[in-house]
């Protein structure tokens, strides 16, 4: 930890004026205790900051990806991660399969939006391990299911509400012939509906991650059910209640330090989640740390006008890419209607609005009717967060 406290003091002009502006010397910092001398640093606070204020400068841009977080509060921030950051990520991601039931020479199908760049391979992937087969939610559900028909994956991993969608399908229609031994899921919150859903549409028990863009695999299942065990060799997490350590059991915010992301810090990071920190150990074995996710990316699915029901991040992913949104909400009080409120930046707001009717309608084809309404601010709900997808039908 004092590495990366270090590091991002001397390289990182943001993280030096927060601890400059809290009075903090870097190398008074020597415990999980010791970070509460600093503020907690939230996706606005980094937004309101350019590129090399937060990433270090000798960084290679030729070894580095910037990746768009999902903006589940509405609120998409740039994180940039180096190529070998990005291994190290996809190496816990890897260690987290393997504990749930994951063989390397399994065929996987990752059911997600598919947006990042690759940073290259390991040789390992090129002789078939490992290997990721796609499935992208953007396409048609009917190609969805033709794809996992034919790649007939012995493991599964995705975003719960797309999983839950294809679950539903393949219960309406009756299809058993996909039968993972395995699913995971993650980058959103997975309710124990929906759990109960993919486990019955895909006859397979359901692990579920706790993730997050600004820091990978934070947080995982295992088959022993005891909680998420942290991966506290790689982040430290917080539980912070009113701002102040929380209690075990209590209701707290979910505060997070990466102990390995030098090209742009995140240190005392609140990624806008509710969780509760456990005590004790699991039946695995495992002396990891346990906790449990009870809020965040909540967002609602949408409906169309021809009955369909669509995955919020598809919306989420398709407004993040529009230059001139600074924040947005999608409401939906009837069905194949969509009121898009939105907090301009720079830009012709008659143009940002052609491009988000445009986006959506190719998106959801032509199945919605968007309205666009520019707004001063999109106001909390009553649980503190901003949700970007609202649906009230019911």
């Amino acid at each position: 930890m004092s590495a990366i406290v270090r590091h991002a003091y001397e390289h990182v002009p943001y993280y030096r004026q927060l601890f400059d502006r809290a009075g903090v010397n870097p190398g008074d910092i020597r415990s999980v205790e010791d970070l509460q001398a600093l503020p907690v640093t939230t996706k606005a606070d980094l937004r309101e900051y350019p590129r090399q204020a937060l990433v270090a400068p000798h960084t290679d841009g030729r070894n580095y990806q910037s990746v768009v977080t999902s903006g589940s509060t509405g609120m998409p921030l740039h994180v940039h991660i180096s190529r070998q950051e990005n291994w190290l990520r996809n190496l816990v991601f890897l260690r987290t399969f393997m504990e749930t039931g994951y063989r390397l020479n399994e065929r996987m199908a990752w059911v997600e939006t598919l947006h990042e760049k690759d940073l290259g391979r390991w040789w390992f992937q090129n002789w078939g391990l490992y290997h990721k087969y796609p499935v992208c939610i953007f396409d048609d559900l009917d190609v969805q299911i033709a794809s996992l028909r034919q790649l007939q994956p012995q493991n599964i991993h995705g975003y719960p509400s797309a999983l839950e969608i294809l679950a539903r399908a393949l219960i309406e229609r009756g299809i058993t012939d996909i039968r993972p031994r395995v699913i995971s899921t993650g980058a959103e919150l997975l309710g124990e509906g929906a759990r109960e859903i993919i486990s019955q549409g895909f006859g397979a028990p359901v692990f579920d991650t706790y993730s997050a863009v600004e820091f990978g695999n934070i947080a995982w299942e295992c088959p022993a059910g005891g909680g998420y065990h942290i991966n506290s060799d790689l982040v430290l997490v917080e539980f912070l209640a009113d701002g102040r350590p929380a209690q075990p059991g209590e209701r707290a915010e979910i505060v997070c330090t990466s102990l390995y992301s030098y090209t742009m810090p995140f240190i005392r990071y609140n990624p806008g989640n509710i969780g509760v920190q456990l005590t004790g150990t699991c039946l695995c074995g495992r002396g990891l740390p346990l906790m449990k996710v009870i809020e965040g990316r909540a967002d609602d699915f949408v409906r169309l006008a021809n009955g369909q029901t669509v995955s919020p991040i598809v919306l989420v992913n398709t407004l993040r890419g529009i230059d001139g949104i600074k924040q947005h909400r999608v409401i939906q009080e009837e069905a194949g209607v969509l009121q898009v409120r939105i907090v301009g930046g720079e830009g012709s707001s008659l143009k940002i609005a052609a491009e988000v009717e445009a986006r959506l309608r190719e998106a959801l084809s032509d199945n919605v009717e968007v309205k666009v309404q520019f707004v001063d601010e999109i106001l909390r709900d009553s649980s503190g967060k901003v949700r970007s997808i609202m649906s009230k039908i019911r």
